[in-house]
């Protein structure tokens, strides 16, 4: 026999066996190493308030896993709670998981504790084996607006946007001047409260207090009560007027507008901020990179490798080199 068909009849034969192995046993020739332990990623971060004192707030974080597969045991949620303002670690909590299943979100609750103030960096690392798997942060501000339960009130000075919520009027001049002072109150809650309004005149530039009184009000739910107070001060100076809304013994609201009554000089009342409550901060580039990474995560779970046929890329490979070599001594030999 030619050596030309002895190597024809080679190649036909390597590829008729790596056929059948690959159908018999497909991965055996397979490429890519085998596929590893589950990919699990912090998907998204939220934050909700939980008991709050006078010093401290529990905000809880809401953590919602995602895994390219299903992890049973040593899975821990790590959340860690970092002051923006010192670096420091306030508070540390962790949560054990007995199972994530691939595919799925899973919701994770962890309490940590920090101060009622301030702004914090909260840092969710999840392990599996002792091994860092992912992790994600979130930034929150505002912690101080967290009000306490036994200082919670739904009664507080109506916001009319542009105009105060207090006015005053001179009733009265003379060495002593009686001002007519009116406070509104709206109750933004379902029943009747009652609460103790206490009106203040200090006078701007020594802070001295100059009067006071105080006024029990009585305000139904959604509706809007003036309270109305008198105050007297001497003439000739200006003065702060403060008002404070008190409830089972704690302020739970203060406004302030001035009185100018030296004609010399005028003074503003401080500018305030409306409070805007616990803000949350995502960090964006995170954010891109987090779906970024779970877009290629299920585009690689949705392929279809049983279209193709493991290994075989190994077999043409030696087929082509076995063609190769017959053409090459055929046109050697045709040269001879």
């Amino acid at each position: 026999m030619r050596v030309e068909h002895l190597l024809l009849a080679g190649v036909v034969a390597l590829v008729f066996v790596g056929a059948v192995v690959a159908a018999v046993a497909p991965g055996v020739f397979d490429e890519e190493d085998p596929p590893g332990a589950a990919q699990i990623m912090v998907e998204e971060v939220d934050v909700e308030p939980g008991e709050v004192t006078g010093g401290s707030a529990e905000i809880v974080t809401v953590s919602r896993l995602w895994s390219t597969d299903t992890v049973d045991g040593d899975v821990s949620v790590v959340v860690r709670a970092r002051s923006t303002d010192t670096g420091l670690l306030e508070d540390e909590s962790t949560h054990e998981l007995e199972e994530i299943v691939g595919g799925e979100e899973t919701e994770i609750r962890v309490p940590v504790e920090v101060e009622r103030s301030g702004s914090y960096e909260f840092d969710v690392v999840v392990y599996t084996d002792g091994e860092r798997a992912s992790e994600r942060s979130v930034r929150i501000s505002g912690v101080e607006s967290l009000t306490p339960e036994h200082m919670d009130s739904d009664v507080e000075f109506h916001d009319f946007y542009i105009l105060s919520s207090m006015e005053f009027s001179i009733a009265e001049a003379g060495d002593h001047v009686e001002l007519d002072v009116t406070s509104y109150l709206s109750n933004a809650g379902d029943t009747v409260e009652s609460v103790d309004l206490m009106v203040k005149a200090r006078q701007a530039e020594s802070n001295i207090l100059a009067d006071e009184t105080q006024t029990a009000a009585s305000v139904s739910p959604t509706e809007t009560e003036a309270v109305d107070t008198t105050l007297s001060v001497p003439d000739g100076y200006n003065y702060y007027l403060d008002a404070e809304i008190w409830s089972d013994g704690n302020v739970v609201a203060t406004h302030r507008i001035t009185a100018n009554l030296d004609p010399t000089r005028e003074v503003e009342a401080n500018v305030t901020e409306r409070d805007v409550g616990l803000e949350v901060e995502e960090f964006e580039d995170e954010e891109q990179r987090f779906r970024e990474e779970r877009r290629e995560l299920e585009e690689q779970l949705d392929g279809e490798p049983e279209e193709a046929t493991p290994g075989f890329g190994v077999f043409a490979a030696a087929a082509a080199l076995l063609l190769s070599t017959l053409v090459l001594r055929r046109r050697r030999g045709g040269l001879r």
